[in-house]
Formats: structure tokens, C-alpha cells, sequence
């Protein structure tokens, strides 16, 4: 397993506001850096498997740290998967999809490597490849981004039970999942 270090806030100082030598300013920060980490799992997890679909010598990711995550709906985020186009694409050198960690979420939670493994996994699967023809009879591969197999509330399970099919496979792979179950805490 790849080691993994989170980085810390200093990582992502770029400056001071200090106009003079010997002023202390406030630090300037950048959002994103290079995450050569991430890439290695990533890489391995689509070349090795259990993502080899993605391995087709066309697809270009790239991943970073993000400074702050944020959250949405009350909910941390802990990272993104990005479809990437014209103008960000060009500065990606390329890629077609970014890949981004919330380091301030990652290092709250004091993830390990597994658990950066497991969230990398997850945004990879946020991954679409398609295959189609174009007008010309020509093979085009596109990459898109998908949801989540599954949505849904703790209290909607706890009040109504597994309604929908969704939450009906959700059940049946806890079920399969040996035991005794570890939860990091």
C-alpha cells in the first residue's frame, strides 16, 4: 500500500501579504497542489484492478490535495470528481477528469492510507467510459461523470425499511460483508 502523508496547512502557503522586509503579512494560500500519492493509487487501482474498464490508455487523470473541502447540504465533502473542458483541460495538461482530496477533511478524520485508498476508489467510480460512433463510422471514447449508485436518509431506513430498489441492493451487500465488520472510529 502506498504511503500516504496528508499535508498540513504549510503545504498550501504560497506568500505572505507583507509589502516590506520584516513586515509579517498574512499567508496567501493556493487551493490545489500536486498529489504524486494519489496518483499512484489511482493508477494502480485502474491498471491492477478493480478499475482495469478505465485502462485504456486514453484516459488522463489528474489528481490534487484541495486546501479546504467545504461541505454541501450539511455534509462534508471530502472530494470531487471533475469532468474537465476546453480552457481547464489546457491547464491540466490534458487530462480529462480531476481527481481532488479535501486535505483539511483527510487530516481531521487522521484518514489512513487505506481510508485515502477507499476515497479514491470512490471518486473513480464517479467515472463513466462510453464508446460510440461518430458520423464517420469511427470509434469515439467519451468520459463522463456519474452519481452515486444510491441516495437516501438514515432515518428513511429506519422508518420505512428498504423501499426502493436502491436501498434493497444496499441491504443485500451489508448482508454479504463478512464478519466481524471493523469500524475505524
Amino acid at each position: 500500500m502506498t504511503t500516504v502523508q496528508i499535508p498540513g496547512e504549510e503545504a498550501f502557503v504560497v506568500g505572505t501579504t507583507a509589502r516590506e522586509e520584516g513586515v509579517p503579512g498574512l499567508p496567501i494560500f493556493c487551493d490545489f497542489i500536486a498529489a504524486p500519492e494519489l496518483r499512484q493509487i489511482g493508477d494502480r487501482l485502474v491498471r491492477d484492478g478493480p478499475l482495469t474498464h478505465l485502462d485504456d490508455g486514453k484516459l488522463r487523470i489528474d489528481y490534487r490535495w484541495k486546501h479546504k473541502g467545504g461541505t454541501s447540504g450539511g455534509n462534508w465533502i471530502l472530494g470531487k470528481c471533475v469532468k474537465l473542458s476546453g480552457p481547464a483541460e489546457h491547464y491540466a495538461d490534458g487530462a480529462q477528469i480531476l481527481i481532488w482530496l479535501a486535505a483539511d477533511h483527510c487530516e481531521y478524520e487522521a484518514y489512513d492510507a487505506r481510508q485515502i485508498e477507499a476515497l479514491v476508489y470512490h471518486e473513480l467510480l464517479h467515472i463513466s467510459r462510453e464508446e460510440r460512433l461518430d458520423k464517420f463510422g469511427n470509434e469515439v471514447v467519451v468520459y463522463r461523470t456519474r452519481g452515486h449508485d444510491f441516495e437516501g436518509f438514515f432515518s428513511e431506513l429506519d422508518q420505512y425499511g428498504a423501499w426502493n430498489r436502491n436501498w434493497q441492493r444496499l441491504v443485500e451487500v451489508v448482508r454479504q460483508l463478512p464478519l466481524p465488520m471493523e469500524v475505524g472510529v
